[in-house]
């Protein structure tokens, strides 16, 4: 459910992007216009649709007014009769039953119990659907009626529960975190037990849980990425590299380890952790953004581009997103989240791509910074404008049907807890 935004709502403008003043500016305008003067200073929203007939062309994707997405020339398809949907959340589905409860890092479980409810509403939407899934005890269950929910008390039922649920599935779509290989190994048992996913291969899951290797990919086909090295737990901060740098695991998510450097004298996290092998980049300013784009065996599709809020404690920390973005900026964005999937090879599903878009209006400044193989919390906000279901796009991408979406052109927020705001009008 949508939540009401009245005149009291507040935006920090520090705690929004990382970005240039100009740029930063550029979005906010577009974006984050209330009825009331917000707090960054009063800015006013112009009109973001285009005009009648206008129309901005993208690979795999045509982009009329008042952003339709479609594949024309084939019918649309509707889910079959019976259609049963697999869905597990790691988090929540019980991945951290052999840790005690608050263990569990907060933004992890959040963003997880965000996403799960979001999709588990979009299966249980598609006519004659049956939503199965798992709940780590410890969690709320889902409020789905309908819905074939397994209670998970141990790792042992955890594990063959999965199994068995994955096997009897026509389809299995997994929200997993890409670290310690675990979206990798819940690929593998899916199709160990016969299952088949809705969502990319084992081989690409592991490239893009490699942030080292995915950066290496991306450059060996011209895709820009922020320069960086390997760089192991005991090693001292490198001299050679011109500060401020990031410092992150190779096979993190969540922003989880994440940490700016501003000189190589500077006390890091690494000592504090288990973790081995990490990743010293460059740091790149810019809009912090992200694209979705669904992936299938003949297209890719770009969803509406959202802008990332991440803190400025040089810890980039997730606080959620907007959408929509500037014309002008959403086709930077576009851009070069599809040529970064296009570097790619089995790209199938539901891809985040994540992205900094620099201060040149051509995009010379803009870089990819990850893949996220899998739904990522954007979700959350753009289902909230999509006028069909997500989750029967991508069914219909990854069958190779045609493709018709359609997004309300309301801006909105939304909180990494599943939270949605829609800027100008209250409306629930």
């Amino acid at each position: 459910m949508a939540v009401a935004v009245g005149s009291g709502v507040q935006h920090d403008g520090r705690n929004l992007w990382t970005t240039s003043d100009s740029l930063r500016s550029t979005a906010l305008n577009a974006l984050l216009g209330t009825r009331e003067r917000p707090a960054l200073g009063g800015l006013h929203k112009p009109s973001i649709i285009s005009q009648a007939g206008r129309r901005v062309e993208c690979r795999g994707l045509t982009k009329p007014a008042a952003c339709m997405y479609l594949a024309v020339g084939q019918q649309v398809a509707q889910p079959e009769a019976g259609l049963k949907v697999f869905l597990y959340e790691y988090v929540t589905g019980g991945g951290f039953l052999d840790q005690p409860f608050d263990a569990i890092p907060p933004s992890l479980a959040q963003e997880g119990l965000a996403m799960r409810r979001a999709v588990e509403e979009d299966i249980a939407s598609l006519p004659g659907a049956l939503l199965v899934s798992m709940n780590d005890r410890r969690f709320p269950p889902t409020e789905i009626h309908g819905a074939s929910v397994a209670s998970i008390e141990s790792s042992t039922r955890h594990d063959s529960e999965f199994a068995r649920l994955a096997s009897a599935a026509d389809w299995t779509l997994l929200i997993a975190p890409e670290f310690d290989g675990q979206l990798e190994r819940l690929a593998r048992r899916v199709l160990n037990s016969g299952g088949k996913l809705l969502g990319p291969s084992r081989e690409l899951i592991a490239l893009a849980a490699d942030k080292h290797r995915l950066a290496l990919q991306l450059t060996e086909h011209n895709v820009p990425t922020p320069r960086g090295r390997r760089i192991a737990r005991d090693e001292p901060l490198p001299l050679d590299v011109q500060y401020p740098c990031v410092l992150k695991p190779v096979d993190g998510a969540g922003s989880l380890g994440v940490e700016l450097i501003e000189h190589p004298e500077q006390v890091d996290l690494r000592r504090h952790t288990d973790l081995r092998n990490w990743r010293l980049e460059e740091f790149c300013p810019g809009l912090a953004a992200s694209v979705a784009v669904l992936c299938g065996k003949a297209s890719c599709f770009p969803l509406p581009a959202c802008a990332q809020l991440l803190s400025d404690d040089g810890r980039f920390q997730y606080l959620g997103g907007g959408v929509p973005l500037p014309e002008t900026i959403q086709a930077r964005a576009h851009r070069l989240a599809l040529a970064a999937v296009a570097a790619l090879s089995e790209v199938n599903g539901y891809v985040g791509v994540d992205l900094v878009l620099g201060s040149d209006p051509d995009g010379g400044e803009d870089v990819v910074i990850e893949v996220n193989p899998r739904i990522t919390t954007s979700y959350v906000g753009l289902r909230k404008l999509c006028r069909g279901n997500l989750v029967c796009a991508m069914l219909d991408v990854a069958e190779g049907r045609a493709l018709q979406l359609e997004f309300d052109s309301t801006p909105i927020r939304f909180t990494p807890h599943g939270q949605v705001h829609f800027l100008n009008e209250a409306r629930v």
